[in-house]
């Protein structure tokens, strides 16, 4: 089975493996750092932290119906 994550990085201009952000339409960009690799989305809470996968899949849908709803924007990294 083919993993969508490729897909949706695509679709939101982010190369697998560049971290970003996220940040709702009212307020600040939330302090997480988010990337995409071939087969998961992963997560660090700050920079002082790993890289965990966020393997929560209630957490991936809120993740990506916000995205699709035009809810937060990506934040990208420099």
């Amino acid at each position: 089975m083919n993993s969508l994550y490729p897909v949706i990085a695509e679709q939101l201009a982010l190369p697998l493996g560049k971290e970003f952000k996220l940040k709702p339409k009212r307020g600040g960009v939330y302090p997480a750092q988010y990337r995409f690799i071939a087969d998961d989305l992963e997560y660090r809470p700050s920079q002082c932290c790993h890289w965990s996968s966020i393997g929560n899949q209630s957490m991936q849908m809120r993740i990506f119906l916000a995205l699709l709803r035009g809810g937060v924007e990506v934040i990208k990294e420099q």
